[in-house]
C-alpha cells in the first residue's frame, strides 16, 4: 500500500482575483500563501513529488524538493485545462452569448482554441495511472480541476457532481492505494483545507 496526495497550489497574486477561466495563463502565487501552504505539507512523509509545471505549482514544488530532498518531475498531464481564446480573459472581455452557451452545456459546448472536457478526462485519467504506476509515496502539487476529475474517476461520480466539489486553495486530497492481485484499488481517505477560504478560487 501507498499513498498518493494532491493539493491544489496557493492563492494567486491580487491581479488575478475575478478571472474565471484561469488555466495555462502563468500567473504567480502570493508569497505569503505560498509560504504557510509550504509549512504545512513539509509534515507529509513521501518519496517524491510530482507537480504541474505551471509557476503557481512548481515554484512551491521546487521549494519543498529542495527542503525535503526528494526527486521532483514536472509533468504537464497535471496542467489546469487549456481556456483557449478565453483563457486569462475577464468575464467583461467574453462574448456573452457564447458564454451563456458554454454555461448551458458546460461538458460539451465548443470554446475556441480550449481543451475539451473530454480530453482533459483522458489527459487526468493517464496522469493518475502514472502516479499509481510508481508505487511510492507521491505528493502532487497541481489544480483544482484535475483534483476535482481524480476524485470524479476514482468515486465514480458524474458530471454534473463535478460543481459540488468545493477544492480551495490549498486543499489536500489523499489516497490510500492497494496494488492486489485483482488490480488497484485507491481509497479516499483525507480531504483537508490547509489555507483559509478565498472567494476568488480560479485556476
Amino acid at each position: 500500500m501507498n499513498s498518493i496526495y494532491l493539493v491544489r497550489h496557493p492563492a494567486l497574486m491580487a491581479q488575478f482575483s475575478g478571472t474565471p477561466f484561469i488555466g495555462r495563463t502563468d500567473c504567480l502565487a502570493e508569497a505569503d500563501s505560498a509560504s504557510r501552504l509550504q509549512q504545512a505539507l513539509l509534515a507529509l512523509k513521501v518519496d517524491r513529488l510530482v507537480s504541474s509545471p505551471l509557476a503557481r505549482c512548481a515554484n512551491l514544488a521546487q521549494d519543498l524538493a529542495a527542503q525535503m530532498q526528494r526527486p521532483l518531475l514536472l509533468d504537464s498531464n497535471w496542467q489546469e485545462r487549456d481556456w483557449g481564446a478565453w483563457d486569462g480573459c475577464a468575464l467583461a472581455d467574453i462574448n456573452p452569448q457564447a458564454l451563456q452557451a458554454y454555461y448551458d452545456e458546460p461538458f460539451d459546448y465548443a470554446i475556441a482554441q480550449a481543451e475539451t472536457f473530454v480530453a482533459m478526462q483522458s489527459r487526468i485519467q493517464q496522469a493518475w495511472l502514472d502516479l499509481v504506476a510508481l508505487k511510492q509515496d507521491v505528493l502532487c502539487i497541481c489544480h483544482g480541476g484535475p483534483m476535482r476529475l481524480v476524485l470524479q474517476q476514482q468515486l465514480g461520480l458524474a458530471n454534473e457532481a463535478l460543481f459540488q466539489l468545493r477544492i480551495d486553495y490549498g486543499t489536500l486530497i489523499g489516497f490510500e492505494v492497494h496494488h492486489t492481485e485483482q488490480g488497484v484499488f485507491s481509497q479516499l481517505c483525507l480531504m483537508q483545507p490547509l489555507l483559509e477560504r478565498r472567494l476568488d478560487s480560479k485556476g
